[in-house]
This record gives structure tokens, C-alpha cells and sequence, in this order.
């Protein structure tokens, strides 16, 4: 039997689970503002470069792979305490989200590209597109995913088996420079 306390618990497990599952990684194309709390001649407003880069006052290039804003603030930080008389203090507020985009191709209704705002699943992403057209393959869905090191892989998925309830597991959440590829 779950106690309530243990209940609690669970439930502060998965909504903490959930914030971390959440957080949005930096994109080439974002436009971010760092902030030098200790020296307000290092902020500067930017743009993620194609190469996730960012390149900044006395510190130059800083990688932004795999980082959230607090994460590339801790970063920064640790690269401007040898240069400063104080600790750093930096603050990177998202300015705007440009560089999460998602390609939608082939038989749908509307293909292109689409600018994601948040986690979106392949149901929703094709739903977004205005939905297969009448002469879509609906078992040969397919993913183009590229890793950091430009390794490409290919993602199946079946339409039909996702909306029968029977592989709900293949509805998996998209990143940033997906291709869906609907033949």
C-alpha cells in the first residue's frame, strides 16, 4: 500500500523528472544575451553560430552543445573567474528561439519547415503539417536524425500502429533539425 507521504514523493520524483526532461537545449540560430554582472562592457546580445559556438570578450569562443542557459552561465562563469578581479556573475537570457526547427517532407498536406517552441512528438508534428495526404505510406514514415558528430541515422515509424494504441512507444519526441519523411 502507497502511503501518502510516499505518494509525495513520487509525485515530486516525476514532476522534477519532467522540468529536467524539459529543459531546452541551445540551437545554432538562437539569440541569447550574456550578462557580466561585474562588468557591463562583456554583455553583449548574440546569436548561436552554425558551429554552436558563441564568441565572447577575453574568454573568445565558448561551446554551447548540450547546454541550457543555466548550464552555459555556470560555463562562462568558470571561464571569466581568471580574468576577474570578483567572481563572475553571468546571467544568459533566451532572447529568441530560432534555431529549433523541425522539416517536415513528402506526402502531407503542408510540407516545410516549422519553428518548435517546445517538445513535440511525431503524431503532433505530422498533425502540424495538416496531416497525411490520401496518398501517403503510412507504415513507411520515416526520421532523419543527425548526432553532434554529423553521424546520421534513420527513425521508423508506423502510423498506423500508433494510432491503432498498439506501439504508442514509436511516438517518440522529435529534436531540433529532425527530418520527417513521409513517402
Amino acid at each position: 500500500m502507497i502511503t501518502k507521504f510516499r505518494l509525495a514523493l513520487l509525485s515530486i520524483f516525476l514532476v522534477s523528472n519532467y522540468a529536467v526532461a524539459q529543459k531546452y537545449l541551445l540551437n545554432p540560430g538562437d539569440k541569447i544575451r550574456v550578462e557580466v554582472l561585474n562588468d557591463e562592457e562583456l554583455t553583449r546580445e548574440l546569436v548561436v553560430r552554425p558551429d554552436r559556438y558563441i564568441t565572447l570578450p577575453l574568454i573568445g569562443a565558448v561551446e554551447t552543445t548540450d547546454l541550457d542557459i543555466e548550464e552555459l552561465s555556470r560555463k562562462i562563469e568558470l571561464k571569466y573567474f581568471d580574468y576577474m578581479k570578483d567572481s563572475p556573475q553571468v546571467i544568459v537570457t533566451l532572447l529568441e528561439v530560432v534555431g529549433n526547427k523541425i522539416y517536415i517532407v513528402g506526402k502531407v498536406k503542408n510540407p516545410g519547415e516549422y519553428l518548435i517552441n517546445g517538445k513535440i512528438d511525431i503524431m503532433q508534428a505530422l498533425a502540424i503539417a495538416g496531416g497525411l495526404n490520401e496518398f501517403a505510406d503510412e507504415d513507411e514514415i520515416k526520421i532523419l536524425r543527425r548526432d553532434n558528430l554529423l553521424n546520421q541515422q534513420t527513425l521508423d515509424f508506423n502510423y498506423n500502429e500508433v494510432i491503432s494504441g498498439s506501439e504508442l512507444n514509436l511516438n517518440i519526441y522529435l529534436e531540433s533539425n529532425d527530418i520527417v519523411i513521409v513517402p
